[in-house]
């Protein structure tokens, strides 16, 4: 399947399907999906996250699991601790963490780095291999452009500066999805 649509697009295509789908008696229509119930509300649904994950990664996911919506994650009584907006994992193991940035936090790559360092904490045991480290995703969705390079998506890898096309492969990926750009995405998923 091949799609060309904006992050805008995609943002209010999930919002409006679940509107259009839900058979709760409020009135969704007046609230984006920047809010944090509607925007979890939405994402708590296969029927649109899936979609949603696969739009946005240009990838196939056979099925994904919530083992927690808002997962927190408090690793000591001393350190930061972290709610997750939507955590999910699919067939082959790989976390999705998707959180929506709302204006005005510049602090998001350091976020992202936080978030991600704190997955990988959490989801493995004392005593376990590295390599058993799944794969893992960190995703923001923006309401501002926060490289302002007016890109549909900025993703980011670990690669070695010396030779840029040298990567690290260390599983890890952290995504920002600027819905403010008019420029369309051209998403080819990978079976």
């Amino acid at each position: 399947m091949h799609r060309i649509c904006t992050p805008r697009t995609i943002i209010k295509l999930v919002g409006v399907r679940y509107i259009h789908n839900t058979h709760e008696e409020y009135d969704f229509s007046k609230i984006r999906l920047s809010n944090d119930l509607m925007f979890s509300s939405v994402m708590r649904d296969k029927e649109f996250c899936k979609p949603f994950l696969e739009t946005i990664l240009g990838i196939m996911i056979k099925d994904i699991r919530y083992p927690k919506y808002q997962k927190t994650i408090d690793v000591s009584l001393r350190a930061k601790s972290i709610r997750l907006d939507i955590y999910v994992d699919d067939d082959e193991g790989t976390i999705y963490n998707v959180e929506m940035q709302r204006i005005g936090n510049r602090d998001i790559p350091r976020r992202s780095r936080y978030y991600q360092s704190l997955i990988d904490i959490n989801v493995l045991e004392k005593g376990e291999k590295y390599h058993k480290l799944p794969k893992s995703l960190v995703i923001f969705i923006c309401m501002e452009d926060y490289f302002g390079l007016d890109m549909p998506i900025y993703r980011f890898r670990n690669i070695c500066i010396d030779k840029p096309d040298l990567q690290l492969d260390d599983g890890t990926e952290k995504i920002f999805v600027n819905i403010q750009t008019t420029k369309m995405l051209q998403l080819t998923p990978k079976q």
